[in-house]
């Protein structure tokens, strides 16, 4: 398959699509997708060549940060604004602190640090400890 030029009548109409999108509300990629129907893949190509391109039809408005992963999704708006510069990554020590601070996350991190210490030791993964239910009773 030929790499899309957006030049073709079917890439302009999804690129005057995505602008009427963009000019009701702000968006992250994944949101355009949904709204377009069209692969997120897609979509990601379409805002960043619209994006960079001159005169630009939308532009980086802000940076959010994805709950999952702490990675930097920027959030597209329609205009001809330069681009808001993608702010820095968080170090090693901010990322453990945030997963930290968050109990089930940092429980989820200690498990699969422990099963991954067994499986190189080649050594069966023990069951995970269970706190007994019965010793507030006195049982």
């Amino acid at each position: 398959m030929a790499k899309s030029t957006f030049t073709q009548t079917p890439a302009a109409v999804k690129m005057d699509r995505i602008v009427a999108l963009l000019e009701v509300e702000d968006m992250i990629w994944t949101q355009v997708a949904e709204k377009l129907y069209v692969h997120k893949q897609t979509a990601s190509r379409y805002l960043w060549y619209m994006a960079r391109q001159t005169p630009r039809r939308i532009h980086v408005c802000r940076w959010t940060e994805d709950e999952k992963s702490f990675r930097k999704i920027p959030v597209f708006r329609a205009g001809d604004k330069p681009n808001k510069r993608k702010p820095k990554p968080l170090t090693p020590a901010e990322v453990y602190a945030r997963i930290q601070a968050d109990p089930m996350r940092y429980g989820k991190r200690k498990e699969k640090y422990r099963v991954e210490w067994h499986r190189r030791k080649g050594q069966p993964v023990p069951p995970r400890p269970v706190a007994n239910p019965f010793a507030a009773l006195g049982l």
